[in-house]
């Protein structure tokens, strides 16, 4: 049996990348508040991802505009959960409904938990993932939702750990039913997207365009997504659509 390989598209329609893998440029002011430095400057003292016991951003960061829609980016299917961390941050994550295939050695820090696989004369191995989108304005879906690449999971906000409207997303580690796993390699199981990312094309674009897979919105789920926003914020977004139609 073949298994899919990850694949991961651009999750938003916004495309300014303002934090990359493993960078150190949120820093806390002596109030507490996080803010941005320049690329190429050093916190004052520890930075935000280290103060939380981590190497550095486990992840990529988009800016956004608040409301702005937010897409499975992964082309791998899957099912949909949330939370809310302890900080406010509001998050989804997509765990594949099966195990993807990963060619070369197994990474020390899932040593027990990934499964060796030879797959068109390619040795690797099998591991689930999820993708993990945060810091959400608002949540789309419900529990145990299936979601294909390009379906909607949220709208980007400024949520929890934030600084200003942006989406962090990174595929992580973690077992079928979605628990993580490697929580101690520096990066809370996170592992870089970089590899696998493309960010020229979007997940909307190519499931519109090339698979036209997209789970759709149930009506419900449709008429209550943008409950929450201004009408400012509708119509910055409207136009933001129709720019890219364009």
């Amino acid at each position: 049996m073949n298994y899919e390989k990850l694949i991961i598209f651009r999750p938003l329609l916004s495309s300014t990348i303002t934090q990359g893998w493993a960078e150190n440029r949120a820093c806390i002011d002596n109030r507490g508040r996080i803010y941005g430095i320049a690329r190429g400057k050093k916190c004052p003292g520890q930075s935000f991802y280290q103060s939380v016991g981590l190497v550095g951003h486990n992840g990529y960061d988009i800016s956004a505009r608040t409301g702005e829609d937010i897409y499975h980016a992964a082309t791998f299917a899957g099912w949909w959960r949330s939370e809310v961390d302890n900080m406010g941050g509001i998050g989804v994550d997509v765990v594949s409904n099966e195990p993807l295939f990963f060619a070369g050695t197994i990474p020390a820090e899932i040593k027990t938990t990934a499964i060796p696989h030879v797959q068109n004369g390619a040795v690797g191995f099998l591991h689930y993932v999820k993708m993990r989108y945060w810091h959400l304005h608002k949540a789309v879906g419900h529990e145990r939702k299936a979601v294909t690449c390009g379906t909607v999971v949220g709208l980007a906000g400024n949520t929890g750990a934030s600084s200003a409207t942006h989406l962090h997303f990174a595929p992580k580690w973690c077992l079928k039913d979605g628990r993580s796993v490697a929580n101690d390699n520096g990066f809370n199981g996170a592992f870089d997207p970089g590899p696998y990312y493309t960010h020229s094309v979007t997940a909307k674009y190519h499931s519109d365009n090339l698979t036209k897979t997209a789970i759709p919105l149930s009506p419900i789920e449709a008429k209550d997504m943008y409950a929450t926003l201004s009408r400012l914020q509708m119509m910055i977004i409207s136009l933001q659509k129709l720019r890219n139609m364009l």
